[in-house]
């Protein structure tokens, strides 16, 4: 089944709501809908009824069947207020929709027609060299453990940072009685 979200500005669009009973707050089953009850705004503008009366589908189930024409969904933001018009059998309710250009199915089969025309589906991007041989993810393993990994020798001359799983040492420093590095090494991998 193609994805419906999100919903498209200036397409017809279904979906539905539940109602809930004054009587009992318990979803409204076999629920009476008339004209007026529910109405629609475009970016806040003034509201309306809808062109289609919203009916309930299947007969019984307390499911609301919302459809809204291409004319209803041509706004950034579409408000849906239902109020019992009658006043006595479910609660008010109100939705808010948010349109964009275009569905996720359509985003998704537009990256893959762009990744097979420049020929890059499945290529993964190497990461670029920060300094000397050391790229962004071996630079990002070693902050990695020198800030949150494990950490010993602190008062000795060597001091070691291990990595987060604790299974490698990352940074080894040979340091004088002052803390300052004498010797650096480094495990990236």
């Amino acid at each position: 089944m193609s994805s419906k979200y999100p919903p498209v500005k200036n397409s017809a669009y279904t979906f539905r709501v539940f109602l809930f009973a004054q009587a009992d707050n318990q979803i409204q089953q076999t629920v009476t809908l008339a004209a007026g009850d529910f109405q629609s705004s475009g970016d806040g503008g003034t509201f309306g009824n809808l062109a289609t009366l919203p009916s309930e589908s299947p007969a019984g189930s307390g499911q609301i069947l919302v459809s809204l024409s291409a004319g209803e969904m041509n706004y950034d933001e579409v408000t849906i207020r239902a109020i019992d018009a009658a006043g006595a059998e479910w609660h008010s309710a109100a939705f808010v929709i948010h349109t964009a250009g275009q569905t996720f199915d359509t985003v998704d089969t537009n990256i893959d027609s762009i990744l097979a025309d420049t020929g890059t589906d499945g290529v993964v991007v190497a990461p670029r060299t920060v300094e000397g041989a050391i790229d962004e993810i071996e630079a990002l393993r070693l902050v990695l453990a020198a800030l949150m990994g494990k950490a010993t020798g602190g008062g000795t001359a060597t001091v070691t940072f291990r990595n987060i799983g604790d299974t490698k040492d990352r940074i080894v420093l040979t340091v004088d009685s002052s803390g300052n590095r004498s010797a650096v090494t480094l495990d990236a991998s």
